[in-house]
């Protein structure tokens, strides 16, 4: 009977009936990914690794296709499909909108608050074989017959006198025209997720005083593109117009975000403070005191110019706020574990309360059983709702 007892707890633990005490490390092969659950600097590290290509993908994943909605990782990563799933980056709280630069697929969900907080982004080409992390890159330039402008930001911004700024229906009810300007429909002709996009205009608010009233972007069609701003008067109705992308990298498909950076060409750049350490900005303020984390990590393969050498991707997340099970890390710290997990480049994502790491099958790092599969690691307050995801998926 003893024997059939020890039996059942190892099933039990095996499938993530109970959370597992993690008295060692464990390391899951679960290809195409291997997940480490193990104590760094007394705390709880998961750190899933895994080499890109066109069959092993990491993109963002929204909650809904529109602004404004929350999820729960395991709910984002089990209906898309993925095998895994961490949180996302920062929001927008006004909006419920990434506050970074974001592109799926080539579909640009919004170019975040460039000008306020451009933060950190990771650009991935479309076969995941190459990866930067740096500043963000984003350059949309409209050419028509008659005029050329740049289009200074997509889905975050309203337009003026001088500045263009681009709407798709992404933004569902949470940004959306809202200014009086001159309006302008682009609906796609070809290459709608392509570095050159042409467009037919299919609808214009373009007077010389201008209709005042702001063209809704169509619900549901996400490659139609409503553009407002003072030089978009120049745009005339059935005319053929072309946007030129660039985000930084050629082939780039994929972009998301956070802060700070974490690790720059294999040197620890993890902030203690902001800036400079002071009164106010000390490293025991609320966003540098420890906490749990969230980052993702990219190794020297995915930048340098071999195109032979492997991009090695290594998600994070380190559990916080729970003494006698992990209290977290600050930042100068994180760096440091970055680079001992292979990272050359690393970058910070959300984390609090949001740090969470899914895997589709459970395994015995599985803490928290969900709806399919489990979380490996320990939410302080239990598994939050976010406004996305980053998801590993094969194809």
């Amino acid at each position: 009977m003893s024997g059939l007892l020890l039996a059942l707890v190892l099933v039990l633990e095996l499938i993530g009936a109970a959370p597992s005490a993690l008295a060692g490390p464990i390391t899951i092969t679960e290809p195409p990914y291997v997940l480490r659950a193990f104590r760094w600097e007394d705390q709880q590290v998961r750190a899933l690794s895994f080499v890109g290509s066109s069959g092993t993908l990491l993109e963002m994943r929204m909650a809904r296709p529109t602004f404004g909605h929350r999820r729960k990782p395991s709910s984002i990563g089990t209906t898309s499909g993925a095998v895994a799933a961490i949180n996302g980056g920062f929001t927008v709280s006004s909006f419920g909108a990434p506050r970074h630069l974001t592109v799926v697929r080539g579909e640009i969900i919004t170019s975040g608050a460039l000008w306020t907080q451009p933060g950190i982004v990771l650009s991935m080409t479309a076969d995941r074989s190459q990866a930067w992390v740096g500043r963000p890159r984003f350059s949309a330039t409209l050419t028509a017959s008659a005029t050329s402008f740049e289009i200074t930001s997509w889905n975050a911004r309203q337009p003026s006198a001088t500045r263009v700024t681009a709407f798709t229906a992404r933004g569902g009810d949470e940004i959306v025209p809202a200014v009086t300007s001159c309006w302008a429909l682009l609906e796609p002709v070809s290459g709608a997720r392509a570095a050159h996009r042409t467009y037919l205009v299919t609808a214009v608010r373009t007077s010389p005083d201008c209709d005042r009233r702001p063209i809704p972007p169509p619900a549901g069609r996400y490659a139609d593109v409503v553009l407002g701003g003072g030089p978009v008067g120049s745009l005339a109705l059935g005319e053929t117009v072309t946007i030129d992308i660039d985000l930084g990298h050629p082939g780039v498909t994929d972009v998301f975000g956070g802060l700070p950076r974490l690790v720059d060409d294999g040197v620890n750049v993890g902030p203690a403070c902001f800036s400079t350490c002071g009164p106010k900005h000390g490293p025991d303020r609320p966003f540098y005191a420890r906490n749990p984390r969230t980052a993702v990590g990219i190794t020297i393969g995915c930048s340098d110019e071999d195109p032979l050498t492997p991009c090695r991707y290594v998600l994070v997340t380190v559990d916080g706020r729970q003494p006698g099970w992990s209290t977290g890390l600050r930042f100068p710290a994180l760096g440091e574990l970055m680079l001992e997990l292979g990272s050359w480049n690393a970058v910070n994502l959300d984390g609090g309360g949001s740090t969470t790491m899914w895997v589709r099958r459970r395994n015995g790092a599985c803490q928290e059983r969900t709806q399919v599969g489990c979380l490996v690691n320990r939410p302080p307050y239990g598994e939050r709702a976010v406004i996305d995801a980053v998801i590993l998926r094969t194809t």
